[in-house]
């Protein structure tokens, strides 16, 4: 299945995408940490928007077989606007 982009701005978005696939599947928390052999308490503070390791992230998404593109191109305009 071919998934439309979500264009990603702050962790609390990841942390939104992960939860809502998580529970789709569905697995617990727990079922989840075992499986990206992470902590339950890293999915947990990911899911929440806290922020997590590049690798947490990545073992995470690979176990809710998600794609993640990382783009740091910014048009000029959202430069100005981030100042």
């Amino acid at each position: 299945m071919i998934r439309k982009p979500v264009f990603l701005h702050t962790l609390e978005i990841l942390g939104k995408i992960i939860a809502t696939e998580r529970a789709r599947i569905p697995l617990t928390q727990q079922e989840l940490a075992d499986l990206a052999e992470v902590s339950r308490t890293s999915v947990q503070r990911l899911e929440e928007g806290k922020e997590a390791t590049f690798s947490t992230i990545v073992k995470i998404l690979r176990v809710l077989n998600l794609m993640l593109i990382i783009d740091t191109y910014q048009k000029e305009e959202q430069i100005e606007n981030d100042r």
